[in-house]
């Protein structure tokens, strides 16, 4: 099962954003959770995961 998910949290996001195609994910059940929970933990964009 895929899961449709903002990158950017709904809550937190502008008009604007609320509908840019490029704010979204498909992701399945397992890492849907992950990304949910642990969003932040890694900047998009960064290069490396650990220092």
């Amino acid at each position: 099962m895929m899961i449709a998910s903002h990158i950017k949290p709904w809550a937190k996001a502008n008009n604007q954003e609320r509908l840019d195609s490029d704010n979204g994910l498909w992701l399945c059940v397992l890492h849907d959770a992950l990304f949910e929970n642990f969003r932040g933990a890694v900047p998009l964009g960064a290069k490396k995961a650990c220092p």
